[in-house]
């Protein structure tokens, strides 16, 4: 009996582990991760012509090819969507040799792309192949259709339909696929810091934060492609900059080797992407000394202060001589590094709601912006560190000094001037009771030192933004670029109310999703609904978790932080209404990442001791884990290819 006891209870010490690896095996049986297609002939997707495959009338498509493969990719449809019958796909070699033959059911042909998988590893050398689609025992109500390219992005081959040779070419592929590496990396990155968090889980709360950061940090930046951040070709250009100026370079004077974007693709998390890094990642060392001129996007460093961390790991990689992938991991990793710094440090000051501010720092969306060159990593570290030290000032039992006030307008200065409509959330250092300061003058002088500092700073180094905004006229009409302008405001204030409201009645709800991270990658990186639906029910029940030591906020600091919201709210919509066509009836372009900032103040709102939740912190931070594995699940069987 003792030694079945010591076994259930060592058991019960791992369950969490075992729970999280059967979790993982049933994600993968029910949704594989996708293989990386390392492509010789990339897919032609220009649909511009079908050609119908049924009795005589078949379709060939000759390739020449140096390299090896073990896979292609033929675009074939259901015509009229019949489902009877079937189609033969055949590969014929040099020697017109025929290598690999496949029948395809018409039931199967719904979903485009037919893959072929040869069999074998075929090893050529500038050799000629022939692909031929043919059905002859289909007639034309039942055929299959074939699509085709009227431009020649293949020169190299002959198509030939009906026996008569055109000028187009078979939207297909040939490839040779390759294991996904990066899955097997964040996987394994992954179960080591879920193993890590179990074990330190009792000994200190910071420690186990860190490792939940660092390790689903670690694991995210594996599995993103590079490039796949919104916007983040255009930072990474800011930040190599930025590089240049603290080596004491010519700005735009940048080695070519550092801009070599082929095979990169912005906003997605593609095959091409993680291809490139494969093939690039070695030899580590640097090889071209060529040097240019740089033509590409910047913000011209009006605020240096957002691409200092990712510049900074630029350098060190380019003094050392790494290559081009080397030097972008390091960049990114030092933007990694800065948000956990100011998330451990925000999670340290907070006096109540640990949990809850590491919850948010850690949820999709918020590592997803971490890995990447995006200044919204200082932007939302920051914000967690001036609402975790305005917190600290509320509950702390000493007056407020005037030290405390230059902290709070330095984190203000950090953070506003990367993107000035995170002013509205300056105000908030009013949740500190007025007690605190000791009189009301004092209260006043402070309160305004803050927001003073703040907008004057801001004010400055983005006057050229403030400028832009402005200028339209005063008509109401549309500026000259064709969009609104922030005149409209003024002058038709019912409209503007009206387009307001439209704008937030129809995307609240995605927001609020888009903020969890239901898209990732440039939005077009679908997670599971369930997933985001998880996390939402995780940080609500952190919010309502009975617990007898955690500070209720008043009545007047929830009113303080839900006009904090709105004001938030209609900035964002108020600066993206200057990018909105004039005659939209709502504000375009509003991603729920901009309301990152937004959530403490949100959920601060929504604490109550009315109703409460009895359950233990570390089982919230387990189901976290599960959820995670579900994401990355997610990420690693959605590659764009």
């Amino acid at each position: 009996m003792m030694i079945i006891k010591k076994f259930f209870l060592k058991l019960r010490r791992v369950s969490f582990l075992a729970l999280l690896f059967l979790w993982l095996a049933v994600l993968f049986w029910t949704e594989p991760w996708d293989e990386l297609k390392d492509y010789m002939i990339f897919p032609q997707n220009a649909q511009e012509i079908s050609h119908l495959v049924y009795g005589s009338n078949s379709i060939e498509q000759t390739f020449v090819i140096n390299g090896r493969f073990d896979s292609m990719d033929l675009l074939l449809r259901n015509y009229n969507h019949t489902q009877e019958g079937t189609c033969t796909v055949k590969l014929y070699d040099k020697s017109d040799s025929c290598i690999y033959e496949k029948e395809i059911d018409k039931s199967d042909l719904d979903d485009g792309w037919i893959t072929l998988n040869l069999g074998q590893t075929i090893y050529a050398g500038l050799d000629s192949f022939r692909l031929a689609v043919s059905a002859p025992c289909l007639e034309k109500e039942n055929a299959v259709e074939a699509y085709a390219s009227n431009r020649r992005v293949y020169q190299d081959g002959v198509l030939s339909y009906k026996g008569m040779k055109n000028n187009q070419t078979l939207c297909f592929s040939v490839y040779r696929s390759r294991i996904n590496v990066f899955a097997w990396m964040a996987v394994l990155i992954f179960l080591i810091s879920a193993a890590a968090w179990w074990i330190s889980r009792k000994k200190s709360f910071l420690g186990s934060s860190l490792v939940i950061l660092a390790g689903m940090g670690a694991c995210m930046m594996v599995m993103m492609a590079p490039m796949s951040a919104p916007d983040e070709m255009y930072h990474y250009d800011s930040s190599l900059i930025l590089s240049n100026v603290i080596m004491g370079k010519d700005p735009l004077q940048v080695p070519s080797e550092y801009c070599d974007y082929a095979g990169f693709v912005g906003h997605y998390n593609a095959n091409a992407s993680f291809v490139k890094v494969i093939h690039d990642i070695l030899p580590v060392r640097r090889q071209s000394d060529t040097m240019i001129r740089y033509k590409g996007r910047s913000n011209e460093l009006q605020h240096p202060m957002a691409y200092l961390a990712p510049a900074v790991g630029i350098t060190i990689g380019r003094l050392l001589g790494l290559n081009f992938i080397w030097v972008y991991y390091l960049g990114r990793a030092c933007n990694l590094l800065l948000y956990l710094g100011l998330v451990i440090l925000a999670v340290r000051i907070v006096p109540k709601y640990k949990e809850l501010m590491l919850l948010t720092a850690a949820l999709p969306m918020c590592l997803h912006q971490a890995v990447s060159y995006s200044y919204d990593v200082i932007i939302n570290g920051t914000a967690f560190v001036f609402f975790a030290y305005v917190l600290y000032l509320a509950d702390r039992g000493e007056e407020v000094a005037w030290k405390d006030i230059w902290i709070l307008s330095a984190a203000g200065m950090v953070m506003c001037p990367v993107k000035i409509v995170y002013i509205a959330l300056m105000p908030l250092v009013l949740l500190i009771p007025r007690e605190k300061f000791g009189s009301l003058k004092r209260y006043c002088l402070m309160a305004a030192a803050v927001l003073g500092c703040t907008v004057i700073f801001a004010a400055a180094v983005q006057s050229h933004v403030i400028s832009g905004l402005l200028i339209g006229g005063q008509t109401g009409a549309a500026a000259v670029s064709g969009k609104y302008s922030v005149w409209y405001m003024i002058d038709q204030p019912a409209g503007f109310a009206k387009m307001v409201c439209r704008t937030v009645r129809s995307g609240c709800v995605l927001w609020v999703k888009l903020c969890v991270g239901i898209s990732l990658a440039g939005l077009s990186l679908p997670v599971d609904e369930y997933l985001i639906l998880g996390f939402i029910l995780i940080l609500l029940l952190c919010c309502l978790r009975k617990d007898e030591h955690v500070w209720m906020p008043t009545r007047y600091q929830k009113i303080v932080s839900g006009l904090v919201i709105c004001a938030g709210v209609f900035f964002i919509v108020l600066a993206l209404m200057t990018d909105t066509f004039y005659g939209s009836a709502a504000v375009a372009g509003i991603q729920g990442r901009y309301f990152i900032p937004y959530i403490m103040p949100f959920l601060l709102c929504i604490q109550t001791n009315k109703l409460t939740a009895d359950i233990d912190h570390q089982k919230l931070l387990c189901m976290y884990w599960i959820l995670q594995a579900g994401v990355m699940n997610s990420i690693l069987s959605n590659i764009s290819y």
